[in-house]
């Protein structure tokens, strides 16, 4: 059905139908409160749509944690166990056990903090009465990304899960990229920025001779009894709660870690750093993101004398504009 309808738990039904999700897709690329790298792009966001459709996953969870790096859409890695645990194949949740090890260091043994070595993930699939492991150590899949240092075992959950995934339920996950992953590309320039600012996809010919404002996009079928979504209203209820969230999640200034040291982790970052400074009030916040990401600001323009030109002259003209308002 094409209807528009929202459960109980306030997760709103996507059209059905592609040509009416691209026309909900064009009105909210428009929108401020998408990310950057989705922003004037109806084609990538219709493509996150139609991959919430399938999985029945709220859309505007989902558009929060995806990335574009080098033409490819990479989700985050809190995702992955999400995608595992709701699919339907597992008879029990993904499960955890840590090993560790006592840390390095001068003073006795007993009073030595206790360091995180590698995970184990358990999954039971539907008819099978033992589970299937998967171990993962942390020096394989660490890399150099401070969330490392400070969430250890955060970040082996999303890598083992990641690979019991892969290994054990490849139908779930698919061709997803992950945060973590690397892509078999090439890059052919030292560029590792993406244009912030896609362009718009050209609208196809409408034959105008008649008002088919209200008629549904498929007639070779009767389709009297199916309601036309109301795409206005579903794109503003969308936009009311992305809007909402945006509010709850707001944050002061702070340094935005990477997720490893690789091309598209420093796109991921800069493009999430852009996405702060474009919805920053005013030229001070601007600055205050800048002077709490100086230093990979540096590091990233050692990496990239291209790439940190674009971030720099992308960030000055948000100042210009922020300076005249």
């Amino acid at each position: 059905m094409n209807a528009l309808t929202t459960t109980a738990a306030n997760h709103i039904t996507l059209p059905s139908d592609p040509m009416q999700l691209m026309v909900l897709a064009e009105r909210l690329a428009m929108a401020r409160l998408i990310p950057p790298h989705f922003q004037k792009s109806p084609a990538d966001c219709w493509l996150v749509m139609s991959f919430c459709r399938s999985r029945n996953l709220d859309f505007l969870m989902v558009v929060g944690e995806c990335s574009v790096v080098q033409g490819r859409l990479f989700f985050s890695g809190k995702l992955t166990a999400a995608l595992l645990n709701t699919s339907g194949h597992l008879a029990d949740r993904l499960r955890y056990d840590y090993e560790y090890k006592k840390a390095a260091g001068t003073g006795p043994i007993a009073d030595r903090p206790d360091e995180v070595v590698a995970v184990t993930v358990s999954g039971r699939l539907n008819n099978e009465a033992t589970p299937r492991t998967v171990r993962v150590a942390l020096d394989q899949v660490k890399t150099g990304n401070k969330v490392w240092a400070t969430q250890p075992e955060q970040q082996l959950a999303y890598a083992g899960a990641r690979t019991w995934g892969r290994r054990h339920a490849p139908e779930v996950l698919m061709g997803l990229l992950f945060e973590g992953e690397t892509i078999d590309i090439t890059p052919t320039s030292a560029e590792t920025v993406q244009a912030f600012s896609p362009r718009l996809a050209p609208k196809p010919a409408m034959d105008t001779s008649t008002d088919t404002s209200s008629v549904p996009m498929d007639t070779s079928t009767d389709t009297s009894s199916v309601p036309t979504p109301d795409i206005q209203k579903l794109s503003n209820e969308l936009l009311t709660k992305m809007a909402n969230e945006k509010t709850r999640n707001s944050t002061l200034p702070h340094e935005i870690v990477r997720q490893g040291d690789e091309n598209e982790h420093w796109g991921a970052w800069a493009s999430e750093l852009m996405e702060y400074v474009r919805r920053a009030p005013d030229a001070s916040t601007v600055n205050d993101w800048t002077i709490a990401n100086a230093d990979s600001m540096q590091a990233f323009e050692q990496r990239s004398e291209k790439g940190y030109a674009k971030l720099i002259s992308q960030i000055k003209a948000e100042l210009d504009t922020k300076g005249d308002e």
